[in-house]
Formats: structure tokens, sequence, C-alpha cells
């Protein structure tokens, strides 16, 4: 008997562990599409709360609709999506052997609608849209974030969306709840400002009242991962293909910036989109990263 898709989505749910429709198919606590290079889904086997990992990797249209079909069909509150790619090691791989284990996560959120009577949700805050039917009706789909724990080298890593890009960062330091790993990405100057802190990416902005002609001449022209090596020269942390850069820059020890802060490829020297611009104004920043180990983008490249 031949299968409709998410009728194989529907049966792995309730515990098969063999199954097909045409390109979709199930092998033991995975789910594939188009093939072994591509797990869609992991059927986890510890009793967390959270059964099922989906693979929200962009691979083609077709998986793509594979993803859609997944999500509307397993369970809400136990399923999360993550970027496979994002991770330093292989993931899927790892959650179906119990080599990783998912510690906490937040739920993906769901909408549909007909084009003609509302508009999507907008991708820049995190929703993944998707047409059907000559683009008559939409399907968005918001991740949600998930903390995970590696138990061959006990270090943890929190995924989820920044302004609409997958990301995952490895932290300093084992948290317990998503709430609590990303309270520990801030340093304790971000913590305990009173000010109004701004953050591009792994970058926070506390505002203060200095005086140009108060910190050292002249003003640079560099970006904020080439003024950290200078400023903290034993930091190991790797921009990758991108970088955050500001239209001034200056360094007494600490780094300060103002104006507009575009992030950027290396390569193209163009703004990715993958972060909105920053504008600072002429009012002068004291900068500081995040307190993770490393992070990376759902290509598998740095962030």
């Amino acid at each position: 008997m031949t299968l409709a898709n998410d009728a194989v989505i529907k049966r792995f749910a309730n515990g098969d562990t063999a199954a097909r429709a045409g390109n979709l198919f199930v092998e033991n606590d995975i789910v594939y599409s188009y093939g072994s290079h591509f797990p869609l889904v992991v059927r986890l086997s510890n009793k967390g709360s959270c059964r099922f990992v989906v693979n929200a990797d962009k691979h083609s249209v077709t998986t793509s609709h594979h993803q859609t079909i997944a999500l509307n069909n397993l369970p809400h509150g136990k399923t999360v999506a993550i970027a496979a790619s994002a991770f330093p090691f292989d993931i899927m791989s790892f959650l179906s052997s119990g080599e990783a284990v998912v510690i906490d996560f937040t739920e993906d959120r769901f909408n549909t609608g007909a084009t003609a009577d509302k508009k999507p949700p907008p991708t820049n805050e995190g929703w993944d849209v998707s047409y059907r039917e000559d683009d008559k009706f939409w399907e968005a789909h918001k991740p949600g974030g998930a903390l995970i724990k590696n138990l061959h080298t006990n270090k943890y890593y929190l995924c989820g969306v920044d302004e609409g890009s997958y990301f995952c960062c490895q932290l300093d330091e084992p948290a317990d709840t998503i709430d609590e790993a990303f309270l520990n990405l801030k340093p304790n100057c971000v913590r305990h400002s009173d000010k109004d802190v701004l953050r591009q990416g792994e970058w926070f902005f506390i505002p203060v009242d200095v005086q140009t002609r108060n910190l050292p001449h002249p003003s640079l022209r560099i970006s904020l991962e080439e003024a950290n090596r200078k400023v903290n020269p034993d930091d190991e942390y790797s921009a990758g293909d991108n970088y955050h850069q500001p239209r001034e820059v200056r360094l007494n020890g600490n780094i300060y910036c103002r104006g507009r802060v575009v992030h950027r490829n290396n390569f193209t020297q163009k703004a990715t989109g993958g972060h909105l611009s920053l504008l600072l104004g002429e009012t002068w920043h004291e900068v500081h990263r995040n307190t993770a180990v490393q992070s990376w983008s759902s290509a598998g490249q740095f962030d």
C-alpha cells in the first residue's frame, strides 16, 4: 500500500520504525528526506518532554515541503526544530544514539492563512514562510529553541533563531534551562547595567557618557572582531566569514564605537542581511561580546 507523506510522519510519531512514501522514509528512529544524507526527524529515546527533533536546514524546495509536513503532523509541545548544520558535530546522529540530549526547549509556533485575506508574519521576526497552491495559501513556522548537552564532551549548546537566522553557540558554563542559558550569555556588565543596552548578534552596546576628546585618537575604521583581538589578544573566538563594522571605533583598554554598525561578509564586503544594521548615533557605546565560547550559523559557518 502506498502511503501519503503525512501518514508516514503520523506512523513515525506513533512509534513505527519502517514506513515509506516516495522519497520520505523511516528507518528505526529517523525519518529521511530524499536519502540518508538528510535526516529529517529524530525520535528521542530519553523520557524528557521533547520527543522529536526536526532538522530545519534549508536544502531544497521538496525537502522544505517535507519539513512542513513533519512539523504539522508531529505532536506540538513535544517537537522542536533546529538547524543541524549549525552544530560543530553531527547533532542528528548524536541525538539518535543518545550521545546528546535535549536539556530544555521552547515550542515552535505555527500559523496559516489565505494570501487574499491576510499577510503572513514577517520573516525578519523569525518566521519561516512557505506557499502552496500557486501562492493562494501560506504556512508559517517560527522555530523554538533548544538547550543541548553533548554527553561525550559535557559541553552545552544553545540553538535558536536570531533575526530570522538559525544559530548555535557553545556555552561557557552549564545551564538547566533556556532562560538561564540566554542570561549566562550576557556579560556581568550588561546584566547589571541600568542603561538601554543594544545588541547586534553576539555584541552588546552600552551607551556611555564620555566625550570624544577623552578617548584615544585617532578613530579607527576596524571591525569589532579586530578591535576585540587588540583589546583581548587571548580571546580565541573567531568570527569566520562575517564581521561587524561600526562607523567609528576607539580603544582605551575597552572598545568604544558610535554611528552605524553593519554586519558584513569578509569576501564580498557587502551587508549580509543576517543582522539588521544598528544605529548608535553620535553617542559613544562601550562594546562587549557575549560569553559564548564559539557560535555558528545555519550554513555551518561561524556567525
